[in-house]
C-alpha cells in the first residue's frame, strides 16, 4: 500500500510538471516531420518503412538516453537535495517500497513516450520494407532498455549526493553496459589480450547493445527473432541494480540525512578561506564556490589536455592499429572544444539553479545594487574557469593547424596566411555565435526546468535547427549563383540574429529571476 501511495505521488508530481508534456510533443512534431520526408522520398527508395522506422526508434533511443536519463537519475538525489527524504521515512515505509514508487512512475514516462510515438510506426508498415515482428521486436528491446536505464539511474541517484553526480554517475554505468562494444575495442587495439579473447568478447559486447542491434531487430527478414540477447542482459543488469540499490538505501540515505556529509558550499568556502574577497562578493562566490577556485583552474587548464590528448590516442591506436598524429591533433582539438562548451553550459546553468534551489535569489536581490548587475556579476565570477576550460582548445588547434601544415610541405612559408584565411571565413565566427546562443538559451531553461535545460537547447540548436536551416536553403545553395550568396551573407546574417537572441535570452533570464526572488 505505501509502495502504491509513492507511486500515486510520483505520478502526480511528473503529471504537474509541463516540461513532460512539451517534450512528448516536440518529438512527435520531429518524427511527424521525419515521416513528411520519407513520405517525399517514397519514389525514389527501397524499403523506405524500414529506413523510417529505424529513424524514428534512433530519436527514441537518444531521448531516452540523455532526456530520460537526466530524469531517472534524479529520482532519489531530488529529495536529498529538498531534504524530504527524512518525511518519507518517518511515513514507515520500508527502502523496497520508496525505491518502487519512485522509479515505476519514471519508468511510465517512457511508456507514455511509446506511446505516442506508436502511430507513426503503423505508418512505417504502409511505406513497406519492414515486419510486424520486427516492430514488436524493436518496441520490446527500447522498453527493455528503459527500464535499465530507470535501474541504473535508480542506483545512481542512490548513491549520490545531488543530481548532478548523479547523472555523471549514471552516464558511467551506462557506458559500461550499452557501450561495452567500445571499451573491449579499446582493450583489443592495445593488443591487452589475445585477438581470440578479444573477439569473444567483442560478440557477446556487440550483442549486448540495442545500439548496434536496432536496425538488426527491424530488418532482419532472415532468421527473424522475437527475443534478442541485449533484452536478456538489460533484464538482468535491471533486476541487478535494483537489488544493489535496495541494500545500499539506507546506508546512504542515513549519511545524507543525518548530516554525516558536510555541506559542499561550506566545505569549499572553508577550503578557500585564505583567499582575497573580490570587490564584488558574488562574483567571488561564484569564483570559489561554483567553479573550484584556483585549484580546479589548474585542473581545467591541464587536466584538459591530458584527458583530450588521451583520449584521441588511446582511440586512434585502439581503431588503427598505429599511432597517426593528424588524426589525433584534429580529434583532440573538436574533443577539447566539445568538451569546453559542456563545460561552460554546466557552469552558466548551475550558476542561477543552484541559487534556486538553496532559495537565496531574494537575499541576492536585496544587494545595494540593481539585480540585473548582481546576476551579471554571478556570470563574470565564472570567466577565470572560462578561459582555463579554453586552454585545451587553443593547444588542440595549434597542434591541429601544425600538422596540417607540415603535410602539406609548407610550415614555415604560409603559417600566417593559412590562419587567416581560416579567421575570415564567415561560417568560422557563426560557430561561435552558435555556442553563445546555445548557452544563452540552456542558462534560460536552467531557471525554468529543474535538469536538462543545456540538453535541451543542444537538441533544439543543434538537432533540429540544421534539419530545418538545410531543408529550407536546399534549394537556394543547389544553384551555383547562390553560392557565395550562402558563404558570406546568409553566415553575417545568422551571426547577427544569434547576437540579437541571445541578449534577448539573457535579458529573460534576469527577469525570470527577478520574478522568482519576488515571490
Amino acid at each position: 500500500m505505501r509502495a502504491a501511495a509513492f507511486m500515486t505521488r510520483s505520478i502526480r508530481q511528473d503529471s504537474r510538471t509541463i516540461s513532460h508534456h512539451l517534450m512528448r510533443a516536440a518529438v512527435a512534431a520531429f518524427i511527424l516531420f521525419l515521416f513528411m520526408m520519407q513520405v517525399s522520398q517514397t519514389t525514389i527508395q527501397i524499403g523506405a518503412g524500414g529506413n523510417f522506422a529505424a529513424q524514428v526508434f534512433q530519436c527514441c533511443y537518444w531521448f531516452l538516453t540523455l532526456l530520460g536519463g537526466v530524469h531517472f537519475s534524479a529520482a532519489i538525489s531530488e529529495e536529498k537535495e529538498e531534504q524530504t527524504l527524512p518525511l518519507l521515512k518517518m511515513t514507515g515505509a520500508s527502502g523496497f517500497a520508496i525505491l518502487l514508487g519512485k522509479s515505476l512512475p519514471r519508468l511510465s514516462v517512457a511508456v507514455l513516450f511509446l506511446i505516442c510515438v506508436a502511430p507513426f510506426l503503423l505508418l512505417s508498415v504502409t511505406l513497406g520494407g519492414v515486419l510486424i515482428q520486427g516492430l514488436v521486436s524493436s518496441i520490446l528491446s527500447v522498453l527493455f532498455y528503459s527500464l535499465m536505464l530507470s535501474q541504473l539511474g535508480l542506483l545512481a541517484s542512490v548513491l549520490a549526493k545531488n543530481s548532478r553526480r548523479a547523472f555523471s554517475m549514471m552516464f558511467f554505468f551506462w557506458s559500461l553496459t550499452e557501450q561495452m562494444w567500445l571499451w573491449v575495442m579499446l582493450v583489443g587495439g592495445l593488443e591487452l589480450v589475445s585477438s581470440q579473447t578479444y573477439g569473444v568478447w567483442y560478440d557477446h559486447a556487440f550483442s549486448s547493445s540495442l545500439f548496434m542491434n536496432l536496425n538488426l531487430t527491424l530488418l532482419g527478414f532472415a532468421e527473424a527473432s522475437w527475443w534478442y540477447p541485449h533484452m536478456t542482459v538489460h533484464l538482468g543488469v535491471s533486476v541487478c541494480a535494483f537489488v544493489l540499490s535496495w541494500l545500499s538505501f539506507n546506508r546512504f540515505t542515513e549519511e545524507r540525512s543525518s548530516g554525516a556529509s558536510s555541506n559542499w558550499m561550506n566545505h569549499l568556502v572553508s577550503a578557500n578561506h585564505r583567499s582575497r574577497v573580490w570587490d564584488r562578493a558574488t562574483a567571488w562566490k561564484t569564483w570559489h564556490v561554483l567553479t573550484g577556485g584556483v585549484r580546479w583552474l589548474w585542473i581545467r587548464a591541464l587536466g584538459g589536455i591530458v584527458l583530450s590528448f588521451g583520449l584521441v590516442t588511446a582511440v586512434v591506436i585502439a581503431v588503427n592499429g598505429s599511432f597517426q598524429a593528424e588524426a589525433i591533433c584534429i580529434g583532440s582539438f573538436w574533443i577539447a572544444l566539445i568538451v569546453f562548451l559542456l563545460s561552460v553550459g554546466r557552469m552558466t546553468g548551475l550558476v542561477y539553479q543552484t541559487e534556486i534551489q538553496q532559495k537565496t535569489l531574494s537575499t541576492l536581490v536585496m544587494l545595494p545594487a540593481p539585480a540585473s548587475e548582481t546576476f551579471l556579476s554571478m556570470l563574470k565570477g565564472m570567466l577565470p574557469a572560462i578561459a582555463a576550460s579554453f586552454v585545451p582548445v587553443i593547444v588542440g588547434f595549434v597542434a591541429m593547424l601544425s600538422v596540417l601544415m607540415e603535410a602539406r610541405g609548407n610550415f614555415q612559408s604560409n603559417v600566417l596566411s593559412d590562419i587567416v584565411e581560416i579567421i575570415v571565413v564567415p561560417w568560422f565566427w557563426h560557430f561561435f555565435s552558435w555556442a553563445l546562443v546555445t548557452l544563452a538559451l540552456g542558462t534560460y531553461l536552467s531557471t525554468r526546468v529543474r535538469h536538462g535545460g543545456l540538453l535541451i537547447a543542444i537538441g533544439l540548436l543543434w538537432v533540429i535547427a540544421p534539419i530545418m536551416f538545410g531543408l529550407f536553403f536546399g534549394i537556394v545553395v543547389g544553384s551555383s549563383n547562390a553560392r557565395e550568396f550562402f558563404e558570406y551573407v546568409v553566415p553575417v546574417m545568422l551571426i547577427t540574429v544569434e547576437l540579437a537572441m541571445a541578449l534577448i535570452l539573457m535579458r529573460s533570464t534576469f527577469s525570470h529571476l527577478e520574478q522568482l526572488a519576488a515571490r
